[in-house]
């Protein structure tokens, strides 16, 4: 076979491996732009919380927004046209190929404001005591955590009053040193964070010995049914309220547990009871933390901005300038400033984001599709 003709073949070979590659390019388009999407929504998310600390550092009212939605179409369409003539004369030129390849994307987002009263009492609610738990099990700081989240501690003096040691800039120094009573606990793996475990007990007549099947269903439903020489008695174990101790409350009796659980319900389910034994009478101490809501944490933040000092000390540090470095974690400008989160080199100001920024998740309840008006984007 003559050079034209091998030379023509190379053409349409490079035409058809054109229009096989042209899924594997499609696909890795696809996949590229999804993560793309992702990555945008969590940044957006994030400069949408520290928006709502500027905000709050000018007294206005906070306001929160979500994509509820991503629709994208993806096109992809390849062409391949091969025109000519088989011939051997030399100089002729055989095969004509044609090719190309075309992407387009057309995305459309909602765009929902979140509002109503569901979501205004999640986000004024004081948090509950599970979320200092479920940090604490991440292993996440006991110091950082509880300066973010901890609107101050009850402590019970030896004389049985109470007070309430704030972290704010009154009370703050009284309330650092507790918190690093804790922190210095935890640093030697001497702290349990937990919800206490109960038992209920019923004793049993012998005429309300249950049958066979009652009894069967009873078990279903958690409860042990014991009996001896005795007594025959039903027994159950509960979840109790949240405790912090230096100390396995496992250990404790039944009786004892019980009574812990009556001293962590003098206080609501926004308190965590503190109980600290030591061998000296002086060391140990009983306590209460009062735990922030989402909108106390987020006006705490911008309190903070206005003091250089109290900035330096709180666990989240947001800066107002002119200008914000280019390493800053993230930043917006609002009312002709920057507002921004430094890079502090350590990672603190990035945990303590984080932490505020599973808090905002866990408040944001799913939005139905219909509840509130949306804004739907198309580009």
């Amino acid at each position: 076979m003559g050079m034209g003709v091998r030379r023509s073949a190379r053409r349409l070979a490079s035409a058809l491996a054109l229009v096989v590659t042209a899924g594997c390019v499609g696909r890795t388009a696809f996949s590229d732009t999804v993560l793309d999407y992702d990555d945008s929504v969590s940044r957006a998310q994030a400069r949408m919380l520290l928006l709502n600390i500027a905000r709050a550092h000018h007294r206005r009212p906070l306001h929160f927004t979500t994509v509820s939605g991503i629709a994208a179409t993806f096109d992809f369409e390849t062409q391949a046209t091969v025109a000519g003539e088989l011939s051997e004369s030399p100089g002729l030129s055989l095969f004509l190929p044609s090719f190309g390849l075309r992407f387009s994307e057309n995305p459309t987002l909602n765009i929902v404001p979140i509002q109503g009263e569901e979501f205004t009492r999640r986000l004024l609610t004081p948090l509950d005591e599970s979320v200092l738990g479920f940090f604490y099990h991440q292993g996440v700081d006991m110091a950082l955590l509880l300066s973010l989240i901890a609107h101050g501690i009850v402590v019970e003096e030896p004389n049985g009053e109470r007070r309430l040691l704030g972290n704010d800039p009154e009370g703050k120094e009284e309330f650092d040193q507790q918190i690093e009573k804790l922190a210095a606990l935890n640093r030697n793996r001497r702290i349990d964070v937990g919800a206490l475990i109960l038992e209920e007990n019923w004793a049993l007549e012998g005429s309300q010995n249950p049958d066979p099947l009652s009894l069967a269903q009873l078990i279903e439903q958690g409860f042990d049914y014991r009996r001896d020489q005795k007594e025959t008695r039903l027994q159950r174990r509960t979840l109790g309220r949240q405790v912090l101790t230096n100390y396995d409350p496992a250990t404790l009796s039944s009786h004892q547990r019980t009574e812990l659980q009556q001293q962590a319900q003098d206080y609501p389910s926004s308190f965590v009871l503190v109980d600290i034994k030591t061998t000296s009478p002086e060391s140990s101490w009983r306590g209460w933390i009062k735990l922030r809501s989402l909108s106390s944490i987020l006006d705490a933040t911008a309190s903070a901005v206005n003091s250089p000092t109290e900035n330096a000390k709180f666990p989240l540090r947001v800066v107002r300038d002119e200008d914000a470095p280019d390493d800053s974690l993230f930043q917006v400008r609002y009312e002709n400033a920057a507002f921004f989160l430094p890079n502090d080199g350590e990672g603190q100001n990035a945990t303590a984001f984080r932490i505020l920024y599973r808090l905002y998740q866990m408040t944001v309840s799913p939005i139905p599709g219909n509840a509130v008006p949306a804004v739907t984007i198309a580009k």
